[in-house]
């Protein structure tokens, strides 16, 4: 399958993280593409294609949701069957691409986020992310965080991001599949 994953950033820790994932993806025979907001300058897993979108680029530095739509096009142009955004920021603008796009126009998406940090401190960030785990375009979440088992039992006894969608995994590794 092609697997576009989408990063909007490509310093610190994220070009580790989309290493690990690229590599668990490629174990799974997926063809991977990815999409970086920025310029990427780290070395790119092996069977690894960049995609380069001076569009996206430009939308992601001015914080412009349109971003996501260019997304989708991009995919569809490369008939990518499913993007995974790594770590959604802005679960909001990622809500009205997908609920502006024609449904035909969406391929599978997932998405990543980076604890529950966002979610308490940002009303707007928790409706939305809410609101994405419920909608049948979103195929998977990764929760990630340092004690999986202990967060996704915090989740469900108060009764917060609850669905078969998501996936609680430690920081370090990626074993599930997007």
């Amino acid at each position: 399958m092609r697997v576009l994953l989408v990063c909007e950033e490509s310093i610190g820790f994220y070009p580790k993280y989309v290493k690990k994932l690229c590599a668990g993806l490629s174990n799974e025979k997926h063809k991977i593409l990815l999409l970086f907001g920025n310029k990427f300058e780290g070395n790119i897993p092996k069977n690894t294609k960049i995609v380069k979108s001076s569009k996206y680029e430009y939308l992601t530095k001015v914080g412009d949701e349109h971003r996501y739509l260019e997304v989708y096009r991009l995919a569809k142009a490369r008939k990518v069957k499913h993007v995974h955004f790594i770590r959604i920021v802005e679960a909001q603008r990622l809500f009205l691409a997908i609920d502006t796009l024609d449904h035909k126009k969406i391929v599978e998406t997932s998405f990543s986020i980076f604890g529950l940090n966002d979610y308490y401190r940002k009303p707007i960030i928790k409706k939305y992310l809410e609101v994405l785990v419920k909608n049948p375009k979103i195929n998977s979440i990764l929760v990630h965080t340092i004690n999986p088992n202990l967060l996704k039992t915090y989740c469900n006894q108060n009764n917060i991001l609850k669905s078969k969608k998501i996936s609680f995994i430690h920081f370090t590794t990626i074993k599930r599949q997007i």
